[in-house]
């Protein structure tokens, strides 16, 4: 079961920042969405395996040097704000239903 986690991390300093967000680019494979504009810290979203994945990349960078705090969190729920989405999904559920 995929489970959607988010990141927010924040930093010592700048350049501290700039160097593990570079850590999270290379090392972090399953980023869906990062935000690294903000000064003091960076908010990254996840797709892990488990929660036990979650537990272990919050772990890997709590110990990454000049990481100050970290704080992880589940996505439980998705709110969307239109009903865009749930048009395209039945546009491509009834195409699949009924193929022409």
């Amino acid at each position: 079961m995929t489970v959607i986690c988010n990141l927010l991390v924040m930093y010592d300093n700048q350049a501290t920042k700039e160097r593990v967000n570079g850590e999270f680019m290379q090392n972090l494979g399953s980023i869906i969405f990062a935000n690294f504009s903000e000064r003091d810290y960076s908010s990254l979203t996840m797709a892990c395996q488990n929660v036990s994945e979650v537990d272990k990349i919050r772990e890997w960078v709590e110990n990454l040097d000049g990481v100050k705090k970290v704080e992880a969190g589940i996505v439980k729920e998705f709110v969307f704000l239109t009903n865009w989405m749930d048009e395209q999904i039945e546009e491509c559920s009834s195409k699949v239903r009924d193929p022409k």
